[in-house]
């Protein structure tokens, strides 16, 4: 009952401080929910964000005038997650074309289709014939892409899933290439164009010029973006100097391929730093990820990194690490910690020092520590955890440690990470082998439908 009075009150705040009637409202929630942006645990403030971000908006969490436009826009109904960055594993793929648009003849749409694989065939290599039984992938124009919220105008299948392709049968195509299209109209050729792309391995692009934009907005003409074609050349190239020559091109391009991140069974650490980035670490490895879309950031060529080729002088491998609340970061292993100051990448004087040094009342070989919303630290090891205060005499209070049990997760001991997220959510994730729990500070609770696959959820695999 509780949770239903926080929804409603959230619902009232939201249609006040936005100026939205309640049938705009349930509008944009049936969106956000249908295409994937507000899971059961999102805000809708939050929700709002990740679409904004997705089409290159400012994120403000609020419906403007931009926004609502966005929502009216015909857009791509691409699957989420599991399986970008598959790629074809032969140089020849055939496809069928099932059936034609009514307003256009089937020869133009057998040239549209054809020259768009050829774009892309420029920078994959795969190559792409029309036959007309026995194909690997479809392509069909169907009248099942109806939904009672937004216009889809296409949607695609990974490599992983043969790569068949659905067009919207009900929009009013046209046949136009290039330049600005009729209104009313949608050019074939660019959605062709976005769909092989999915087809290909790629998923969306927040680039506003990019073909691979979620959304077809506007009435010009997109065609394979610079980015798009760095994207494809490393997701299809085999040739590591190749590699080595496009990561110097590939500054912050969102990732496409799923790096070794995807396969480890369990993190050892995870941090956040204001600026919502959050570094992933795996006892030598680290990876860096995006906070709003949980993608790998930069270059997959480039992640994993070794953590001694940023924080200089670190262990070769670590039991667990967090960022205090003056941003310093810490790393932990066995009896020793090492302290890097804010923004630095050289080792504090007088680093590493022992556990007890540092931190008073903490034991050693630690399996994880988090700085929580009350500004005080918490350390866990095996079945118990103990909160630390510098501030504070005794820097430990005597009636630590106490048992994880307290914190109401299924994890008996022995936890892998936590993280105290405050700079984008405020709750805390505990994370054990393969899952991870959300704890909500609100409700001093696990959050209902927990645990989560840690791969799928955090990190796009």
């Amino acid at each position: 009952m509780t949770g239903d009075i926080y929804y409603v009150i959230f619902l009232v705040l939201f249609v006040v401080k936005n100026n939205v009637s309640c049938q705009e409202m349930n509008e944009t929630m049936n969106y956000l929910n249908y295409f994937g942006y507000m899971d059961g645990n999102r805000t809708m403030s939050e929700a709002i964000m990740m679409l904004q971000k997705e089409a290159g908006l400012e994120r403000t969490g609020e419906m403007n005038q931009e926004t609502e436009a966005l929502i009216e826009m015909p857009r791509c109904d691409a699957p989420k997650g599991a399986y970008h960055g598959s790629r074809w594993l032969v140089k020849d793929i055939t496809y069928h074309i099932l059936n034609y648009p009514p307003n256009l003849e089937a020869a133009d749409v057998d040239n549209i289709a054809r020259d768009a694989f050829s774009e892309w065939t420029k920078h994959s290599g795969i190559k792409f014939k029309q036959v007309q039984q026995n194909a690997k992938l479809t392509i069909e124009f169907t009248d099942s892409m109806k939904t009672t919220t937004g216009v889809i105008a296409g949607s695609a299948k990974f490599p992983i899933c043969r790569g068949d392709i659905s067009i919207n049968n009900a929009l009013n195509w046209t046949t136009q290439r290039s330049g600005i299209v009729p209104t009313g109209t949608f050019s074939l050729y660019q959605v062709m164009l976005h769909e092989i792309g999915h087809s290909h391995g790629l998923r969306h692009s927040s680039y506003p010029n990019s073909v691979m934009t979620t959304f077809i907005g506007g009435n010009e003409v997109l065609h394979i973006h610079p980015s798009d074609e760095q994207r494809i050349k490393i997701l299809y190239s085999d040739n590591p100097q190749e590699l080595s020559e496009k990561k110097e091109n590939m500054s912050r391009l969102q990732s496409t391929i799923e790096p070794s991140l995807c396969n480890i069974p369990k993190i050892s650490a995870i941090i956040a730093y204001e600026a919502n980035l959050v570094y992933v670490f795996n006892e030598s490895a680290y990876w860096l990820l995006d906070a709003w879309t949980n993608d790998i950031e930069f270059n997959f060529v480039q992640y994993p990194m070794k953590i001694s080729h940023w924080w200089k002088e670190a262990p070769e491998t670590i039991n667990t690490a967090f960022v205090d609340n003056g941003n310093h970061t810490y790393f932990f292993r066995g009896a020793l910690c090492w302290k890097y100051l804010s923004g630095k990448r050289d080792l504090a004087v007088g680093f590493p020092k022992n556990i007890s040094e540092e931190f008073p009342g903490i034991p050693d070989d630690i399996d994880a520590v988090m700085t929580w919303s009350n500004q005080k630290t918490y350390f866990f090891k095996g079945s118990n955890y103990w909160r630390f205060d510098e501030n504070e005499d005794p820097q430990v209070p005597s009636v630590y440690p106490k048992p994880l049990s307290r914190w109401g997760i299924s994890i008996s001991s022995d936890l892998d990470a936590v993280l105290y997220f405050g700079h984008y959510s405020e709750d805390t994730y505990f994370f054990k082998d393969a899952f991870y729990y959300k704890y909500g500070e609100i409700h001093e609770a696990v959050i209902r439908r927990y645990p989560r696959h840690t791969a799928f959820w955090w990190f796009n695999c």
